[in-house]
């Protein structure tokens, strides 16, 4: 118990710790998706540096058992401002903030552990740089300013450095195309390698005679640097293999979708093979019908058996038969749902372009504007439009369909308006991986009461 009411020993100034603390926060900012554009955010987040610094400034000589909970207190004010900022669910707010405080303390105790070498009053013969700048500052009377001069520039230079790298290595996982799934277990696990890596680093601050802590100053300081790199190291390990681990389980379910489309064009050929052998039958019988004497029965029968042939007649002739057999089964389904589909296709143009890869574009366009248009309750304003041409030695195709509420673009890609948005959105992310993979582009536009979705695919690609 008499440890609890022991002043803590640590070393490293606390406004050190605060600016690290929130250059940490900034980082995730810039990388993260935020609510408000960067001039804002900035704008939010200078007070709140300030005031977070001031903090730990001020709590700096307390005892152990304030000390604890201070510092719970600094880890959650620089969750709030993650979680003001930053547009993401609440456990990825908590993920990052443990990143940024690990990084925090580590970059922290780096460049304390880097100036304690060269300031003056830790001059020796060890090191006769900064025996030299005591020696200059002795016969020029300016031991403070030159002092204060090194602190700022190793301060800015190491914090720079640092977060520099930070950034680096955090924007080729967070900026990725695939996004890290997050569960409770992978939050749990993250805050015991922080927990972990802050109670061995900082422990010979608390107890010294333990077989984990040191005795001599420069070894504590060494000892805490090495530990809190070991742990940024385990964090960015464990962020790699789960960024891969998402990537194999969001291919496996891209991979599923191209194979359910292309599972799906068959069974929609199938079906156009059984009507065209039905429509061609349904002509024979006509003709057979044109031998009925009574000729006013016989043209009732003959309009009759027109009318409902010409539902299931293949009109549309792109010059591209999987397209014509998408076309063809989700003509069906615009038909029953009152959906007026217009179609302006030169199919021809799609002959470089793989079948499933052509599967996966026009069967998961339609569908998706099939699903929407289906829930417009005005059917007179049911509208899909489907158009392929060529644009300037481009493939351009085009889906649009009526859109009368505003469909949110992020990232380049609509967010789905369905609850459950993790079980959803891979049909347009199979979309683009396909017209990524035939070193296309995709482009997602919302306006005028409609929703459009705009693919270049270069011609021979």
């Amino acid at each position: 118990m008499p440890g609890l009411f022991k002043i803590v020993s640590e070393d490293i100034p606390r406004l050190y710790t605060g600016i690290a603390e929130c250059m940490a926060v900034l980082v995730f900012v810039m990388l993260l998706p935020r609510r408000y554009d960067i001039k804002k955010s900035i704008f939010i987040i200078a007070p709140w540096s300030f005031l977070h610094c001031a903090f730990l400034v001020f709590t700096a000589r307390v005892y152990i058992i304030f000390w604890i909970p201070c510092m719970f207190l600094a880890v959650f004010s620089m969750y709030m401002m993650l979680h003001i900022l930053i547009k993401r669910d609440r456990i990825y707010h908590i993920y990052y903030t443990l990143w940024a405080f690990l990084a925090a303390e580590f970059t922290a105790s780096l460049e304390w552990q880097i100036e304690s070498f060269f300031l003056p009053d830790r001059a020796d013969s060890r090191f006769p740089i900064g025996a030299s700048v005591q020696a200059i500052g002795f016969f020029k009377g300016d031991v403070d300013l030159i002092t204060g001069i090194i602190r700022i520039l190793l301060l800015v230079g190491i914090y720079t450095a640092a977060y520099n790298i930070l950034f680096k290595l955090e924007s080729s996982i967070i900026k990725n195309d695939t996004v890290v799934r997050l569960t409770i277990k992978d939050v749990v696990s993250s805050t015991l390698i922080v927990l972990l890596t802050f109670v061995f680093s900082n422990m010979s601050f608390f107890v010294r005679n333990s077989p984990f802590s040191a005795r001599l100053t420069d070894d504590v300081s060494n000892i805490r640097t090495i530990i809190d790199l070991g742990g940024l190291a385990i964090m960015y390990a464990f962020q790699s293999r789960l960024s891969e681990v998402s990537k194999e389980r969001e291919l496996m379910t891209l991979n599923n979708v191209l194979k359910a489309q292309y599972e799906n064009y068959r069974n929609y050929q199938e079906t156009i093979d059984l009507i065209n052998f039905k429509y061609h039958d349904l002509k024979h019988q006509i003709m057979g019908l044109m031998a009925e004497d009574d000729p006013e029965r016989r043209m009732q029968q003959l309009e009759t058996m027109r009318k409902e042939l010409e539902e299931y007649r293949p009109e549309r002739q792109t010059g591209n038969n999987v397209l014509d057999t998408i076309i063809a089964s989700k003509s069906l389904r615009c038909k029953k749902n009152s959906i007026e589909l217009t179609c302006v296709a030169d199919g021809r143009l799609l002959s470089q372009i793989p079948v499933a890869d052509i599967c996966s574009i026009f069967g998961n366009a339609l569908d998706n504007a099939i699903e929407y248009e289906s829930m417009i309750p005005n059917e007179d304003r049911r509208m899909i439009y489907l158009g392929v041409m060529q644009k300037k030695g481009f493939i351009y195709i085009e889906v649009r369909n009526y859109c009368p509420e505003n469909i949110k673009i992020k990232n380049g890609f609509p967010v789905t308006t369905k609850k459950d948005k993790r079980m959803h959105g891979y049909g347009v992310k199979s979309i683009a991986h396909v017209v990524k993979k035939n070193k296309g582009n995709i482009h997602f536009e919302n306006k005028d009461d409609e929703f459009g979705m705009k693919i270049l695919i270069p011609l021979n690609a």
